[in-house]
């Protein structure tokens, strides 16, 4: 296998970083911190009394799959067509990073299935890289318990504003990481251990999912050409998008979209020629 020399694999790093910053930027919507205030118990008071009001009713998530021509889009094209067959992309959604001078920025994710394995995620932007976040079933029961966790601290006022590993606060998470320059090449992976928590940002409080750096199981095939580990991540979530992510990572939502899959690829085989 060819490796890449020093000087070219510089080039492509430095045109990935002009990739990602093109890509990270754009956001369809933008998300409000959370309040924390003791002043704003009332208004939360009153939104738990409509939840409790609604429940029983079933939360429907529109999934959706783009059927776009490649041309529509070149740029987005190049920078997301070597992965395609991997994974399945469903639904949009967003989350929130620490840059380098330490604020907070929102990226868009895509939430998404693998076609291997069936494990479930997101992918984001992450520094100057693309990193891809992949839970399997207990780990998808065990991020999913630690959110009605948090949400009832927070509902209740139990958030501590400058507490010791708040970040370690719900427990810890298994997981896997792939990773690369760009969202088209993502080779790097790894499987550890990650953690389940909160930090308040600005006085705001945030859900955080974060490992320190995962053992890049790639570099045995690469060597010198990547990286011996991951960077250690840490993404923040509003109570609105981590709701969101739960619920489109749901048993209900994962299974039909596989059934989707497997129907597609019936008819593929179905309709082809045979000679």
């Amino acid at each position: 296998m060819k490796i890449l020399n020093k000087k070219s694999f510089y080039l492509a790093a430095l045109i990935a970083v002009l990739f990602c910053s093109c890509e990270s930027s754009k956001v369809e919507q933008q998300s409000n911190p959370d309040s924390y205030d003791e002043e704003t118990e009332t208004v939360l008071q009153a939104e738990t009394s409509e939840e409790k009001k609604s429940e029983g009713k079933t939360t429907k998530i529109e999934t959706k799959t783009k059927k776009s021509s490649v041309f529509n889009n070149p740029f987005k094209d190049f920078t997301s067509f070597g992965n395609k067959s991997d994974y399945i992309r469903y639904e949009k959604g967003s989350v929130f990073t620490k840059e380098v001078m330490g604020g907070l920025k929102e990226k868009e994710t895509d939430i998404l299935i693998r076609t291997d394995n069936y494990m479930t995620g997101f992918e984001s932007s992450y520094m100057a890289g693309f990193y891809i976040i992949q839970f399997n079933e207990t780990a998808r029961q065990k991020l999913a318990a630690a959110v009605d966790n948090y949400l009832s601290d927070f509902e209740n006022k139990r958030l501590e504003r400058k507490g010791k590993q708040t970040e370690k606060k719900y427990g810890k998470i298994n997981y896997q990481l792939n990773w690369g320059t760009i969202k088209s090449s993502t080779p790097n992976n790894g499987k550890g251990t990650g953690y389940l928590g909160y930090e308040f940002v600005n006085g705001s409080p945030y859900f955080t999912i974060s490992n320190f750096a995962f053992v890049n199981d790639y570099y045995k095939v690469a060597g010198e050409a990547t990286s011996r580990e991951s960077l250690a991540v840490k993404y923040y979530f509003t109570k609105a998008q981590i709701t969101k992510l739960v619920e489109c990572m749901s048993d209900d939502i994962i299974k039909a979209r596989i059934s989707e899959m497997q129907s597609d690829e019936s008819v593929l085989t179905e309709s082809a020629d045979t000679y």
